[in-house]
């Protein structure tokens, strides 16, 4: 198992991604995306960070109301994959391979242009530095009072391997008001998984189970901020799940860094 700090390597998600064998490649939605949806919290534009073989960000494109998606993945292999699958099924989502550790202003995805950007089981594979990194991107993807969507994998999953557990105390410290994030409410929930999968534990995590993950979302709705100037009006949550012992946090995003509250 990876240590505390440290990413799985990305091997993995070259070797398994798109090729039919990955444990978290379920054939369809994750529930809690499912969930997710009824609830109406994807909007507007909407960014699928991770997509893999596209089954989430189908079925949102799918059913959601009035959602422009995007939908990205390291691995060709995956969205080639998704981009038939949507094909198939005559849904339009524009698919790219773009790495969320890499300059994007170099892409095709541009700056604070998206409502909701969904992080299903994506922040758990990065390092300490990575992940700083990747929070910067975050910021410089959403939109002003955006929502964050993440399913990471839980400290409340004891069983043996799988990729490093993130704490609750981490995401509260990482997606903090003077980081220009809110947390708005923190659950759990569970992260379905195919079984048979050919990837052992001590390489990743235990397969053909439910592990659980956190469903985290951060926000703060119509709150005044004093600070030496005028005073800000923020609109923004989140939200945090556990699944496969995993964390589910929707953030929406602040541009208020380094107040005192």
């Amino acid at each position: 198992m990876p240590s505390k700090d440290e990413a799985p390597p990305q091997e993995i998600f070259f070797r398994l991604s798109g090729a039919g064998d990955s444990p978290w490649e379920i054939g369809r939605a994750q529930s809690a995306i499912i969930k997710l949806v009824e609830q109406g919290i994807f909007h507007g534009t909407v960014l699928d960070i991770g997509c893999g073989i596209g089954d989430n960000a189908i079925y949102i494109a799918s059913h959601a109301k009035d959602v422009t998606l995007t939908a990205i993945d390291l691995v060709p292999k995956a969205i080639e994959v998704a981009h038939e699958k949507a094909q198939r099924v005559n849904v339009n989502i524009q698919f790219e391979v773009i790495d969320m550790l890499s300059d994007l202003s170099k892409t095709n995805l541009k700056q604070n242009s998206y409502d909701v950007i969904l992080d299903a089981a994506i922040f758990h594979a990065f390092s300490n530095d990575d992940r700083l990194l990747y929070i910067k991107n975050l910021e410089y993807l959403i939109k002003p009072n955006g929502l964050y969507v993440q399913i990471v994998y839980s400290e409340k999953e004891t069983r043996e391997g799988g990729p490093r557990r993130i704490k609750k105390t981490d995401l509260e410290d990482l997606f903090s008001l003077k980081n220009g994030w809110a947390i708005e409410s923190i659950e759990d929930s569970i992260y379905e998984s195919r079984p048979g999968a050919p990837l052992s534990p001590n390489e990743w995590f235990p397969v053909g189970s439910e592990n659980w993950s956190d469903w985290f979302v951060v926000g703060v709705n119509d709150v005044d901020i004093k600070s030496d100037g005028p005073s800000l009006r923020l609109k923004r949550w989140w939200s945090y799940f556990t699944d496969h012992r995993h964390k589910y946090i929707i953030c929406k995003q602040n541009n208020f860094k380094g107040c005192s509250c």
